[in-house]
Formats: C-alpha cells, sequence, structure tokens
C-alpha cells in the first residue's frame, strides 16, 4: 500500500512536471506540413563578432511526389543561400548550389556542417545562444514552411541528445 505525503506529492509533481517539459521542448523542434517534416532546425554563428552564420536541420519530404529546397528568407539576414561541401583533391571546398535540392518522396535531406548547409550573409543583428529565430525555407514545388531555428553556440560541436 502506497501512502502520500506531502513531500512526496511534491516530488511526484514535479518529477511529472520535468518530464512533460522536456517532451514538449523537444516536439517543439519540430515543424511539419502534409509535404515535409523539418526536425531539429540549428544555426551557429561563424565567429562571436561575425555578420555570417550556418544553418542546419534534417528535411524528410513526407509527400508522394519529390520536392526541390531551393533556400530561405529571413528578416535577421540580408542573403541567404544553400551551400555544399565538396572534396577536391583532398581540400573542402563550400559552393553554393544554384537550383535548389532534389528530395525525393520519404527521403530525408540532411543540411550538417561539412555537407549541404544554409549561409546567412550580413546578419542585421546581433544573435544569442538559445535564442530561436524565425526563417522562412523555401520550395520550387511546394509552399513555404515558417520554422525556428535554435542558435547554438560558436564553438560547441553540435550533439544531438533527444
Amino acid at each position: 500500500m502506497f501512502t502520500f505525503t506531502v513531500e512526496k506529492t511534491m516530488k511526484f509533481l514535479f518529477v511529472i512536471a520535468t518530464l512533460l517539459t522536456l517532451s514538449l521542448s523537444s516536439s517543439a523542434h519540430k515543424f511539419e506540413t502534409k509535404y515535409a517534416l523539418i526536425d531539429h532546425p540549428w544555426l551557429r554563428v561563424v565567429g562571436e563578432k561575425s555578420s555570417i552564420a550556418a544553418g542546419y536541420f534534417e528535411l524528410t519530404n513526407k509527400g508522394d511526389k519529390s520536392i526541390i529546397f531551393i533556400g530561405a528568407k529571413a528578416e535577421f539576414a540580408k542573403k541567404i543561400e544553400v551551400h555544399e561541401i565538396k572534396m577536391e583533391n583532398g581540400i573542402s571546398k563550400m559552393r553554393p548550389i544554384m537550383n535548389g535540392i532534389k528530395v525525393g518522396a520519404g527521403d530525408t535531406l540532411e543540411l550538417k556542417p561539412m555537407g549541404h548547409h544554409l549561409m546567412f550573409f550580413g546578419l542585421k543583428k546581433r544573435l544569442e545562444k538559445g535564442q530561436m529565430i524565425e526563417v522562412k525555407l523555401l520550395f520550387k514545388n511546394a509552399e513555404a514552411l515558417d520554422v525556428k531555428f535554435k542558435i547554438d553556440s560558436v564553438k560547441t560541436n553540435h550533439k544531438h541528445n533527444h
């Protein structure tokens, strides 16, 4: 038989509240429409006083037709480009992708460091670690999707601890 004291009840409620907060915060970092799922969008500012940042996330095509990811818009940046990094003769080279990236039905595109990513140029304001900032993802053959990117610190290795 269980007996509940005020202290035990308070501990129990604290644990429940903590679990609810954690589950809500992890689900709040996904953005979804009928055709796409954006998981864990995050942004890294390149240097403390820099006007450049890089953006990363996973894009899953939930539809039955290919979609073409062509870029993004945000009020805090003058220009945003989709980039890729390719190795050439042992040297990594970053290049813009001009015609977008095709994501097949049911496929996932991962934008990550040293791979495909967004480059934000001409930052108009200082971005702080932990801040959530709005970005509109653009598609050639689907509606735009508003998401919130979480600002990560400049010098960390981003790890997914979800």
